[in-house]
């Protein structure tokens, strides 16, 4: 089975440091404290990477089961249903290889960092095909599928809440840095998804 692993730490002045993407600091005593921290860690990230699996899943059969829906009119191409329809397609495929990487990013050692902001730009991703499925099926009136997408979009919402608090309260420092350049990368996503 696939799982993400972070692996990075430093030594400094006898503890232990490490520092995670969501802008959290852990210092230890001793090194197998901050290794089983980096076990915990993964396992935790391994679950929700495992959740957002299976909620893509769902936004691809969702899509796949709205797709004649992105062409309604067979003497006229629509070119924003085009449109749409080639944005979730990139989507998709960005998604995909953003699963690929992040297999791989835990052994980097930067890994610690970057496993974070990779699962944010997933979730984000994944919302907005949600939100374009949403925007379509509005103008159909076809609630079932709005009211999925909305459960999706929560679930989602719900996961990267749970990836952003990981182990706050354990923290001995906040790298504020990290967290500057994740808030404005979410707010630079979303104004591009609006």
């Amino acid at each position: 089975m696939i799982s993400l692993s972070i692996k990075t730490y430093t030594h400094v002045h006898e503890h232990y440091v490490v520092k995670l993407g969501n802008g959290t600091v852990h210092e230890f005593s001793n090194e197998k404290k901050c290794k089983k921290f980096l076990v915990k860690s993964s396992k935790f990230l391994t679950k929700r990477y495992n959740r957002l699996n299976l909620i893509f899943a769902d936004v691809f059969s969702l899509y796949r089961q709205v797709y004649f829906y992105f062409d309604d009119n067979r003497d006229k191409r629509h070119s924003e249903l085009y449109a749409d329809r080639r944005q979730v397609n990139a989507l998709i495929s960005y998604v995909e290889k953003q699963f690929e990487q992040l297999t791989f990013i835990g052994i980097r050692s930067d890994g610690n960092f970057l496993v974070f902001p990779n699962l944010y730009s997933l979730i984000e991703s994944l919302i907005e095909i949600l939100l374009i499925i949403r925007k379509l099926n509005s103008k159909k009136s076809y609630a079932a599928t709005e009211i999925r997408c909305d459960f999706l979009i929560n679930q989602l919402q719900e996961c990267k809440a749970e990836i952003q608090n990981y182990s706050l309260n354990s923290a001995t420092s906040f790298d504020s840095a990290a967290l500057t350049s994740q808030n404005s990368q979410s707010i630079t996503h979303l104004s591009i998804v609006s």
